[in-house]
């Protein structure tokens, strides 16, 4: 809050804000504003519940919660708000903010309560048209010092030459947490992947208060993950992903109450994980699913290696350009196309034969590639990270038959066949391009998060997820709109992203962590985690095994085989 010239006392008068206290009065009349001025009026009346009497409820009140949070609860209560003592509020604070900045209209005004039951009429002319986020919070001091007893939020519009009129009512702040218990454990060797618990939020006098925001978080995100639902945050769900202690903390924001847990984990995660020797950096990897044959590029030896997916085996070793880089699969033609960093070019490999059969030249320092075999045409589109363009390649000629200007510093490349659409992150953008594969005109730039790097379309469910490898994030864009529609928190650094054959569902990278967490790319919600070696960077799925390359671990590509908790599609 912004509490301005506390000094002032129990009750400001201004010449800008009249308050008038009775029985639900309704003041005198606001003057109003006139029309055609961009200003308008708001008459807000705050109600106030009835004060809380009587003895604290009984001990079942807190079945189920420990009793050291119990006592924890009430040793956080406010003053003067023990047990049979009546909450009585000595100021009240409103305010009236810009909802999407968060800065003050007007001044905030301080004003003394009246008796039990009755309300506050606050009347402010002149404000501006627009949007109004409202406060109104009761202080158990005359200075409306923190934390406060009751808060009430609402929103509302100010039209000009109008006066809007809008009734709230207080409710209790919360004053502890309690949780089930404050002592966990996970035995992965018993097959026990994850835990739960659950926090129940109280009032001065141990009321259970719901419809509060929760936020849960591990101290040690390599030891055990969080994953809740924000929008019923009480109970939370736990991921060991391997032996060692962290803390499991609530937190209520509005008031920065908090609880913990001692989560330990013993035992070693039930995945099956196989590693497989490749080139030196191996970075960017393709599978055809066809053929189950998984191409992976290795950064350090120029060279893709072929691997057999039906037992996990190499076939082959295939020289290719300089800093080979990211793969691409063309499954109907069975031709690969990688990106070749360091020479500028894209090389073709006949899957048939293992043969490079053709070298491309394109734009400076290639980077991402994506194959778009659709109606409007069959292009092949590489990003161009030096010269921040994408090269079109006709998959036919393999000729470049356009270079398109795009945003600064582009990298992963998605394509969509059934849309004819191609998307590019743009990592300084910070945005994705919208190519048309048809016409080659870009139809559409999306803002997302920071620095965006890899991409993976959902052709189910018309989606494509962006990782934002500087905040953590994973952007949901709607196809149909070309619109983020929201932004899935992840590990601190996601890289590689890959769809499921299940809507919704995505495996996301975290370079921050060395793991690969399953989401609901909808919920945000978390699924499973597989913790893998150092260096994790790219990803790709087929017939239920993860295929990660580490590109800090010399040569290895992991292959995960989950048992147990929602498993790999």
């Amino acid at each position: 809050m912004n509490h301005w010239k506390r000094a002032l006392g129990a009750i400001v008068a201004s010449a800008v804000v009249a308050l008038v206290w009775g029985c639900g009065g309704s003041g005198p009349s606001l003057p109003q504003s006139p029309s055609g001025t961009g200003k308008g009026a708001l008459k807000l009346v705050v109600n106030f519940p009835q004060p809380l009497k009587g003895a604290a409820k009984s001990a079942a009140t807190f079945s189920g919660v420990s009793q050291s949070h119990r006592t924890a609860a009430r040793s956080r209560d406010v003053p003067g708000a023990g047990d049979g003592v009546p909450i009585g509020a000595q100021s009240v604070e409103v305010e009236l903010t810009n909802p999407t900045t968060g800065a003050d209209l007007v001044q905030p005004q301080i004003v003394a309560p009246a008796a039990s039951g009755q309300s506050v009429s606050v009347q402010f002319p002149l404000l501006p048209v627009g949007p109004v986020h409202v406060i109104a919070s009761a202080f158990a001091d005359t200075n409306a010092t923190p934390p406060a007893l009751a808060t009430a939020t609402a929103d509302t519009t100010i039209s000009d030459g109008a006066t809007q009129q809008l009734t709230i009512l207080l409710k209790d702040t919360a004053t502890g947490i309690g949780l089930t218990s404050t002592s966990l454990a996970i035995d992965l060797n018993a097959g026990q992947t994850s835990t739960s618990n659950t926090a129940t939020i109280f009032d001065a006098s141990e009321n259970t208060l719901t419809g509060l925001p929760l936020i849960w978080t591990s101290s040690d995100n390599t030891v055990a993950v969080v994953s809740y639902d924000p929008n019923n945050p009480a109970t939370v769900t736990i991921f060991g992903l391997k032996a060692g202690t962290t803390t499991i903390e609530v937190r209520e924001p509005n008031t920065g109450l908090t609880a913990d847990a001692t989560l330990t984990v013993t035992g070693v995660l039930g995945i099956q994980l196989k590693t497989l020797a490749v080139g030196r950096e191996p970075v960017g990897l393709a599978i055809n699913s066809t053929t189950n044959r998984i191409y992976v590029a290795s950064l350090g030896t120029n060279t893709v290696t072929v691997i057999d997916g039906s037992n996990d085996t190499i076939i082959t070793t295939i020289p290719v350009g300089n800093g080979p880089q990211n793969v691409a699969v063309d499954e109907g033609r069975n031709l690969i196309y990688v990106t070749n960093f360091n020479s500028n070019s894209v090389s073709v490999i006949d899957g048939a034969t293992n043969t490079v059969t053709g070298t491309i030249p394109v734009g400076t320092l290639p980077f991402g590639v994506a194959v778009n075999h659709s109606s409007g045409g069959y292009n092949v589109f590489v990003s161009n990270s030096g010269d921040n363009t994408v090269s079109v390649i006709d998959g036919m000629t393999e000729q470049v038959v356009a270079t398109i200007p795009v945003g600064l510093g582009p990298l992963g490349v998605a394509a969509d066949p059934n849309t004819g659409e191609t998307f590019v992150a743009n990592e300084f953008g910070p945005s994705v391009t919208v190519i048309n594969n048809s016409d080659l005109t870009i139809p559409a730039t999306i803002p997302v998060g920071t620095r965006p790097y890899y991409l993976a379309v959902e052709i189910i469910g018309g989606h494509v997820y962006v990782t934002n490898s500087g905040s953590g994030t994973v952007s949901v864009i709607d196809e149909s709109t070309n619109a983020v529609t929201q932004a899935v928190q992840v590990g601190a650094q996601p890289l590689g992203i890959t769809g499921s054959s299940t809507a919704n569902l995505g495996f996301v990278v975290d370079r921050a962590t060395n793991a690969v967490s399953e989401y609901n790319l909808q919920s945000g919600r978390l699924l499973n985690v597989v913790a893998l070696s150092s260096g994790a960077y790219g990803i790709a799925t087929a017939k239920g095994k993860l295929y990660v390359t580490n590109d800090q671990t010399p040569g290895v590509v992991t292959i995960a085989t989950v048992t147990g908790g929602t498993g790999v599609r």
